[in-house]
């Protein structure tokens, strides 16, 4: 019988698996220290709470959710980029947690994925601001790209240490869409974020692994970039900014798909009408593999929609006789 960890495999081979896998399983993920930043530091009891890079962040107390807001930036000006503290990409704390939780984990049994949220463009615009790194790429281009190179410095330094822990898959994060459009223009995310997004990618690949690559909204005008860098899985296929019939048709045999299924009719929808969504999104997205069954968002669901989804995939994302 194909275990999770085969069947896995498989799907993100583009080889024809057994079944659909609802959400990562036989993937563990694990968290550098300062991969932690937007779930409070790690410490379950913040509210209020400095990243490693010195941004602010806090969850309103009317929120239930363990995803932080940022709230200050502490670079207030590009031209001040010199005198800027960078964290250590060295410090030898940053990984002793993870390195003892390698070793508990069964390796025939499950991948390990190095989580690296906010990899480039988000970092950077977290540092400084969003609105004086748009207007940047514009009117202080040269401090911009400065800004981008001391991140993908620090990326490369964390991607050789993850690959030196032995992960098989590379989670790596930078949202740069909304539901109607990028939040840059492809041509300047192909100037400013695709070459060094390379650097930071070229890295894992020559570690072996298979590179997961998340961002919210918008991403269609990217997808010959992402095939071009060597994304393996893409997520979460934002339903209500993408075409998904396109997405699966442009990445055919080329990535594999994790997501896509309406998080708000998830959240809100009957029982009858998530079931019919999931198997609508299953005939679009898992005709020949290459899905992972998901939400498009992570939301605090609640627990029998959930089960709905999974009830559903579990019933209808089967290969056999296919």
């Amino acid at each position: 019988m194909t275990s999770r960890k085969e069947n896995m495999l498989k799907v993100l081979s583009h080889d024809r698996p057994d079944y659909v896998p609802f959400q990562l399983e036989s993937i563990v993920p694990l968290s550098h220290r300062d991969a932690l930043f937007y779930a409070r530091n790690g410490d379950p009891a913040l509210s209020q709470w400095t990243d490693a890079w010195g941004v602010d962040f806090m969850i309103p107390e009317h929120m239930n959710d363990d995803s932080g807001f940022p709230t200050s930036h502490p670079l207030k000006n590009l031209d001040d980029l010199d005198d800027f503290s960078w964290p250590d990409p060295d410090d030898p704390a940053l990984f002793k947690s993870i390195a003892q939780e390698v070793k508990k984990i069964d390796r025939s049994q499950h991948f390990l994925m190095g989580l690296n949220p906010a990899v480039l463009f988000v970092r950077s615009w977290l540092i400084c601001g969003m609105d004086n790194f748009l207007s940047g790429t514009i009117i202080q281009r040269k401090e911009v790209e400065h800004l981008l190179d001391k991140v993908t410095e620090y990326q490369m330094r964390i991607a050789e240490r993850y690959v030196e822990l032995g992960i098989d898959i590379a989670h790596m994060g930078d949202d740069i869409g909304t539901t109607q459009s990028m939040l840059m223009s492809p041509e300047s995310w192909r100037e400013l974020i695709k070459p060094r997004l390379k650097k930071i990618i070229d890295i894992y690949k020559a570690g072996g692994c298979f590179i997961y690559f998340h961002s919210c909204g918008r991403v269609m005008e990217l997808l010959d970039d992402f095939i071009e860098l060597g994304i393996d899985i893409l997520n979460p296929l934002q339903a209500s900014a993408n075409n998904l019939s396109h997405i699966r048709n442009k990445t055919e045999g080329k990535i594999t798909l994790h997501g896509g299924i309406n998080c708000d009719l998830i959240m809100r929808g009957s029982i009858e009408e998530i079931e019919q969504e999931t198997k609508h999104i299953l005939d679009i997205l898992a005709e020949d593999g290459e899905y992972i069954a998901d939400a498009d968002q992570k939301l605090p669901f609640p627990e029998e929609h959930l089960k709905a989804v999974e009830s559903t995939v579990r019933k209808f994302g089967t290969y056999s006789g296919k």
